[in-house]
């Protein structure tokens, strides 16, 4: 996986190609929001959950404490 800024729908097919992409953005947003250390760290770079992108920081910790997709 290349880490680079990502849409959240990009992002979010990559981790469940099988569903759709609302269904997929919100179980990413759900499994941001239940690891507490992921959220700490993304705060730090200024995180919005409603923003429809995340930056190359935010994909690369995404990718720390999810895995790779």
């Amino acid at each position: 996986m290349t880490i680079k800024p990502y849409t959240k729908q990009e992002l979010a097919s990559m981790y469940m190609p099988h569903i759709c992409a609302p269904s997929a953005i919100r179980t990413l947003n759900n499994w941001i929001s239940i690891n507490t250390d992921l959220q700490r760290e993304l705060q730090a770079t200024y995180y919005n959950k409603w923003a429809k992108n995340f930056t190359s920081r935010q994909v690369e910790l995404i990718v720390k404490y999810l895995g790779e997709p």
